[in-house]
Formats: C-alpha cells, sequence, structure tokens
C-alpha cells in the first residue's frame, strides 16, 4: 500500500488590535522618539552650555559677559587719550579715579606742551579673559589729531563687585584681520518651485521700482 501525501496545514492565529498597530507603527514612533531627543539636547545647550576650564578665553565683543567692566574699560579709554596741554585735568576727565598708589603719576600718560586731542568715539573690538575675575579689552577709539588707536586695559572685578584698573594700558594694534572673503563656488538652485517663487519676487519687485522711478 502506497502512504497518502501529507497535506500542508493552515494555521489561523488571533492578535490583538493593538498589538498589530504598534508593531506596523514602531519605526514611527522611534523616529518621534529620537527627534524629540535631539530638540531636548538643542534646548539643555542652548539654555545651559558646557564650561571648558583652564587657559584664556577669547570672547567675541558681539556677545559680552560682563558690561561692566567693558563700559569701565572704554571710559577710562577715552579719558586717557582725551586731554588739553593748557588744562590737563579738563581734557577727558582726571585719571586719579583709575590709579592707585602703586601706579605713577597720570598713569604712564605724557601730556605735550601745547595742543589737544579729544575722542570722539571709542569701542570694545577684543576681550580676552587670562584669569577669572580679570579681563583685558583692546578698545579702539577715534582722535581728531592722531586718527584710530588701539588701547589695551585690563579690568579687574574685586571681591565686593568694584572694578579696577588691572595694570598700566598699552598701545596696541588693530586685531587680526582680512579682506573680504568670498566662496570660491556656489551650488545652483535645483528645485524648480523655488526659482520660480524667486523669479515671481523679482519681477514683481522691479516693476514696483520702475512705476515708482516713473513717478519722480
Amino acid at each position: 500500500m502506497l502512504a497518502s501525501p501529507t497535506r500542508p496545514r493552515v494555521v489561523v492565529s488571533t492578535r490583538p488590535l493593538w498589538q498589530i498597530r504598534l508593531l506596523h507603527g514602531l519605526p514611527r514612533y522611534l523616529l518621534f522618539a529620537t527627534c524629540a531627543w535631539g530638540l531636548a539636547a538643542s534646548a539643555r545647550f542652548a539654555l545651559a552650555p558646557p564650561h571648558g576650564g583652564g587657559g584664556a578665553v577669547v570672547r567675541s565683543p558681539a556677545s559680552p559677559s560682563d558690561l561692566g567692566t567693558r563700559a569701565f574699560a572704554a571710559i577710562f579709554a577715552r579719558r586717557y587719550l582725551s586731554w588739553d596741554a593748557a588744562s590737563p585735568d579738563a581734557g577727558g576727565g582726571p585719571l586719579a579715579a583709575f590709579q592707585g598708589p602703586e601706579f605713577e603719576a597720570e598713569l604712564g600718560r605724557r601730556i605735550p606742551a601745547s595742543g589737544r586731542q579729544h575722542v570722539e568715539w571709542v569701542e570694545v573690538v577684543q576681550a580676552r579673559q587670562p584669569a577669572p575675575g580679570r579681563d583685558v579689552y583692546t578698545v579702539a577709539a577715534q582722535t581728531d589729531s592722531e586718527g584710530l588707536l588701539y588701547l589695551s586695559v585690563g579690568v579687574a572685578r574685586l571681591a565686593d563687585g568694584r572694578l579696577a584698573l588691572a595694570g598700566y594700558p598699552a598701545f596696541v594694534g588693530p586685531p587680526a584681520s582680512d579682506r573680504a572673503w568670498r566662496p570660491t563656488h556656489s551650488s545652483a538652485v535645483e528645485d524648480a518651485s523655488l526659482a520660480t517663487v524667486v523669479k515671481r519676487v523679482l519681477r514683481n519687485y522691479l516693476l514696483l521700482r520702475a512705476r515708482s522711478w516713473r513717478r519722480i
């Protein structure tokens, strides 16, 4: 007798609907969780960025850490560079408020026998912190006699919060700079919809400008 061939069997199993939905939506949930974690990390670094230790810290003038020390350095530079030979104490204010007993008279400044100098404007252009509680600023000052000068001013914040001059000022060179930088290449716009919007905006802008010129 020949054995009958084995017939395939179909097994039907049931699962809860929530399990099926969970399995199909798991990749999407993982993507959402990764995005949420990235946003939380970005917010954390924006609100409380990590601080490194050691060495001199160079800060951008656009984001000052202590407005008081910057203003102190700017006021001192204006008074130090303003002088009048006929009335030494009337040029930019006396320097006695800045110098202590360990400093030389007039903080080493030598006023010529004749003439005067007025500071038109001052601006802090560079800042560094060689030690905690001590900042060194490079102040640019436009004068009416010597032109643009750069003065290095050290400022210390004492334990009680007061500000003090930290050492003698010094004339320095301007911050290092270079000619205007231009990218070596630019990428072409491949988005057709974006190119259409730009063309439409430019066309409308030029039409409006042409109408205004005609009225003039």
